[in-house]
């Protein structure tokens, strides 16, 4: 009896040790900082989160950061899994972890504090510790400089006012520019709408400032006496209430090369300097912007939204139709601000569509040249019509102070009536109907003697059955079931076992980068430089089993240091940092086709290394 209450005990014990272990095992989410490096204001910084116990992403709850323009994450899984063999025995021992890193953006020097974050993983949530980190002042340089501009400093409340920030670099130094980073406090402003003024999907430099995107335009500019490379984006400003506004001034961080040392390998002199960077930073002019509320008096409707100054006009073609013929009315409105006009907008006649069929699908407007153009298609609807009326826009007028209207002129149209066909047109029959079915079944040129079959015996009533049963439907019904037992095979013969695809993917990793690298074009240089960076990334990713995606220089330097060593990973991530240029390419060297070769020689011995 006691022998068993002792293997009882030895059940419980061990059940509870299980329990402990499992409890061990459970998630954890942290949250740290590099704060053994200098953190400048404006420069971006990785804000880590780990989720140890899990090997994948969780859902993060960027709310307690979103002050400090976070951008990615980036997603890393370190796993790692080991296996010990002791007298036979053998053991598995599994690490999982996944880092998620955001690039976030320092503010200005001081002392800031992050606050636990949320990571919901399989529907449980988690919290990270609090993180806290200091930013310091950049140095200033004359080398550089940013300024601040509105198209006007006094405007009423829905006006739209255009700021402008230009951003002016020497050409003494850029080509030792490395990264840098806005920040516009306005941007943050909640009284303050934003909006571009042109599409940036047709933009070819888009940059995140303060969680926006904004289009950069590069030109030559002359500036307090230098030569100067001069870059401007541009936002449209909406102020939503009255008042003054103190725009605090804009700054710029940048890295700045101050010094450089030639690589010993003279294979790399010339584009693989090592060079010193410091941070530098500049601050705008401060700006204010005066906002007057709209006047009550005058207002002839409370949906009023466009505050400005507008025209408009309309044209109609053809203006000589029938009846129910189709006319394309073309409305096009010219303003200060067009992308806030609508069709909501548009104000038609009271008798519109009781004179004309309009259609129900509105084609989307589109802006060029400075107007935007409105189409739509209607018809008459009877010939007493002889014109189309005046359509009209509402806004307020910011040059009189006053409400007013602008609208288009009248278009004269000619409508001439239009037959209608009736079922006697369709037929051809003109009123005289005849009834022919004595002539058909009497006379011997009729049907009968025309049809020489059996058929006309055969009963044509609608069967299902005879349907299925028909030459035609058989014929149909054996190659559709033959399309797919052929599918079927395909299908179980492309099924290879995952195992199988990767090590295929780790095979053709090497044959497919080096042939994306040969193709390269390097007559155009910045494609050139991203071509091979992406050849270069994938490679990696295919041969270590990583998503493409994730890859950077860095985990290519820790991969490839494991098999050739420190030189080799640093040639192979450094190559894929000097092609990786920041979207002011003309601050970069050009490409060169000796990276091709030297990253198809550190591939190629890599797959030796590996054999």
């Amino acid at each position: 009896m006691l022998l068993i209450k002792r293997n009882n005990l030895l059940s419980i014990v061990m059940a509870l040790s299980v329990l402990v272990c499992t409890a061990k095992a459970e998630i954890k989410v942290y949250a740290f900082v590099d704060n053994s490096k200098d953190i400048y204001e404006n420069s971006r910084f990785d804000y880590k989160i780990m989720i140890d116990g899990d090997d994948k992403a969780g859902d993060v709850d960027t709310t307690a950061f979103d002050d400090f323009d976070p951008q990615g994450p980036n997603e890393s899984n370190v796993s790692q899994k080991s296996i010990t063999i002791i007298n036979g025995k053998r053991s598995v021992n599994e690490v999982k972890r996944y880092i998620m890193t955001y690039r976030i953006l320092a503010p200005e020097a001081g002392h800031y504090d992050i606050g636990p974050v949320k990571v919901t993983i399989d529907g449980k949530d988690y919290y990270t510790n609090p993180v806290t980190f200091s930013v310091i002042k950049a140095a200033s340089t004359d080398k550089m400089d940013i300024e601040m501009k509105l198209s006007k400093s006094k405007c009423y409340v829905g006006e739209p006012v255009i700021l402008s920030v230009n951003w002016y670099i020497r050409y003494s130094i850029t080509k030792a520019i490395g990264d840098y980073g806005f920040n516009v406090p306005i941007f943050k402003n909640s009284d303050i709408i934003l909006d571009d003024l042109n599409d940036l999907s047709s933009s070819s430099q888009v940059i995140t400032v303060n969680g926006n995107k904004v289009a950069v335009e590069q030109s030559r500019a002359r500036h307090k006496g230098f030569s100067c490379l001069k870059f401007t984006f541009k936002k449209v400003l909406i102020p939503t209430t009255s008042g003054t506004f103190e725009l605090e001034p804009s700054s710029v961080s940048a890295k700045i090369a101050v010094s450089s040392s030639r690589s010993r390998d003279s294979f790399f002199d010339g584009f693989f300097d090592q060079r010193e960077y410091k941070i530098f930073s500049v601050r705008s002019n401060p700006l204010t912007l005066e906002v007057e509320p709209l006047p009550n008096d005058g207002k002839t409707s409370s949906d009023i939204k466009l505050v400005g100054k507008y025209s408009i006009t309309a044209t109609a073609t053809p203006d000589k139709v029938k009846v129910g013929d189709p006319i394309e009315l073309k409305v096009v409105v010219r303003g200060d601000y067009l992308k806030a006009v609508d069709w909501s907008d548009l104000k038609f006649p009271e008798n519109f569509e009781k004179d004309f069929i309009v259609s129900k699908q509105k084609q989307k407007p589109k802006i060029e040249n400075g107007k935007k153009i409105f189409t739509q298609t209607i018809r008459a609807r009877n010939d007493s019509i002889d014109k189309i009326a005046s359509i009209s826009i509402n806004y307020f007028d910011v040059a009189s102070g006053k409400y007013s209207s602008a609208r288009s002129n009248a278009i004269d149209i000619q409508v001439s009536p239009n037959k209608m066909l009736t079922l006697a047109d369709v037929e051809g029959l003109d009123g005289n109907m005849v009834s022919t079915s004595k002539k058909v079944t009497s006379e011997a040129n009729g049907i009968k003697a025309n049809l020489e079959s059996h058929r006309l015996l055969e009963d044509q009533s609608f069967s299902v059955k005879r349907l299925a049963l028909s030459s035609v439907n058989l014929t149909l019904w054996a190659i559709t079931i033959l399309m797919l037992i052929v599918s079927l095979v395909v299908r179980f013969l492309r099924n290879e076992d995952p195992a199988k695809k990767i090590l295929k993917r780790q095979k053709q990793a090497a044959s497919k980068a080096i042939r994306k690298i040969n193709s390269i074009n390097a007559s155009d240089s910045q494609e050139a430089k991203k071509a091979l960076a992406e050849a270069m990334l994938g490679y990696v990713a295919d041969r270590f089993n990583r998503r493409e995606a994730t890859v950077t220089s860095h985990d290519c330097y820790e991969e490839i240091e494991k098999i050739l060593g420190s030189d080799d990973a640093s040639k192979y991530s450094t190559i894929i940092d000097n092609s990786q240029a920041s979207i002011y390419s003309s601050l970069k060297a050009d490409y060169d086709a000796r990276w091709a070769e030297v990253a198809i020689d550190v591939i190629k011995r890599i797959e030796e290394g590996l054999k």
